[in-house]
């Protein structure tokens, strides 16, 4: 109000000083909130004023927990009805650069750009916010220091050193299935425990083979003791069709606890900690989460059909009953030819050449909005191609993985 009216006094220098005076001394604490802002990350807004606004119920631990916390989001947000005129234009400019800011002292650095102490600096004086075009200027460098701190606290100078990249290559080692001998370690050693239901299945014991199994490996992982076992209570394809149908159905109830194989219940959990949750949420492990089961499934199937060859071999004893099972060998066959095709298709047509462009992509990325669009992208285009986000694919699919164990099932009562 008292620019506008500084600006309709053209002729009169007494009231257009006495108009300055007051809006100098006015936009003060404004100016104050908003230079602890864009250079440190400070929401100092004690009276409400202010026209970026904290969520305090919206905490980074949210991130690790709640599939649909929204924590960038929606942790601090503009007011456009307190918001300058001049700085109604670059108010989301000004928004990431605080937020930048403020995720570097949630790491328990305190970041201060030098712009803050500088004498004569473009946010030094409140004339600054009646110029829009000076005031924008100031606003981007500030969001460009902010950005080279947090990705530098995030990527570690973007050459494949940072957290992130040690964390993503750590994911895609256990949920991707990148290190075949530990998975083929693991599963040796537990799927004895595994075939019992949930209900009877000793967690502490499969955990204590999954550290078995780590050891064994020839993987150096300075995260693995991030990995846990979990038992979850419904199976892949009713998870899939739960999340596929949550906007017009409602989730049917999980099934009970000592009917579920373990096998069909098993997964693997990952902790992330602070930076990295914000691109690795709960959001995002559970994508993971649903890859892996997928994965995991098609190659337990594997091992049943292979392992019912033995059967096969011990029918051929009964003579001729055995030579009428030559229909039963070819069966096997095609259904083994038909999982290596897909586990190929998956592992080496869509996971690795997505993983190969993630990996590109995120070394090149400019921003944190970027890292975390990327990586969204990547895990929802590889859930698509294979063919996990399709209900009528994906019942197919579960039928036929079905009559592939079942066919395994009654092969092995023969012997």
């Amino acid at each position: 109000l008292l620019a506008e009216r500084r600006a309709g006094l053209g002729g009169d220098e007494d009231g257009r000083a006495l108009c300055g005076f007051l809006f100098r001394r006015a936009a003060a604490p404004f100016l104050r909130s908003l230079r602890q802002w864009v250079y440190c990350g400070v929401c100092d807004d004690p009276h409400g004023e202010f026209f970026v606004v904290s969520d305090p119920r919206i905490a980074k631990e949210g991130l690790t927990s709640d599939f649909s916390c929204a924590y960038w989001e929606r942790r601090f947000s503009s007011r456009p009805e307190l918001t300058p005129p001049a700085l109604a234009p670059h108010a989301r400019t000004a928004l990431d650069a605080g937020k930048l800011l403020h995720l570097a002292r949630e790491s328990g650095l305190e970041p201060s750009n030098p712009q803050l102490e500088e004498e004569g600096g473009p946010l030094s004086s409140p004339d600054c916010l009646l110029d829009a075009t000076a005031l924008g200027g100031a606003l981007v460098e500030a969001r460009a220091w902010a950005n080279a701190r947090a990705l530098q606290l995030l990527l570690g100078g973007g050459k494949g050193e940072g957290e992130l990249f040690g964390r993503l290559a750590s994911l895609k080692h256990y949920f991707l299935l990148d290190q075949g001998d530990f998975f083929v370690h693991f599963l040796d050693s537990a799927e004895e425990e595994l075939v019992k239901p949930v209900a009877r299945i000793s967690v502490g014991r499969l955990a204590s083979k999954l550290e078995l199994s780590l050891r064994q490996a020839a993987l150096v992982d300075p995260y693995r003791s991030s990995l846990s076992c979990e038992l979850l209570p419904c199976n892949l394809t009713s998870q899939l069709l739960r999340i596929i149908n949550s906007a017009r159905a409602v989730p049917p109830p999980p099934a009970a606890a000592d009917k579920t194989p373990g096998l069909d219940a098993f997964t693997f959990e990952y902790r992330v900690g602070w930076p990295a949750s914000l691109v690795l949420s709960r959001h995002a492990l559970i994508k993971y989460q649903l890859l892996f089961r997928h994965l995991f499934h098609c190659k337990h199937v594997e091992r049943q059909l292979s392992a019912c060859w033995l059967s096969l071999q011990d029918a051929k004893r009964l003579g001729s009953l055995g030579g009428a099972l030559a229909a039963s060998h070819t069966l096997r066959q095609r259904m083994l030819h038909f999982l290596h095709n897909m586990e190929h298709y998956m592992m080496l047509e869509v996971l690795e050449p997505n993983w190969h462009v993630l990996m590109l992509r995120l070394r090149g990325a400019q921003s944190v909005d970027e890292l975390i669009s990327l990586h969204a992208s990547f895990l929802d285009r590889s859930l698509k191609e294979c063919m996990l986000r399709d209900a009528p694919l994906l019942k197919l699919l579960a039928k036929l993985l079905t009559i592939c164990v079942i066919y395994a099932d009654q092969t092995r009562s023969l012997s």
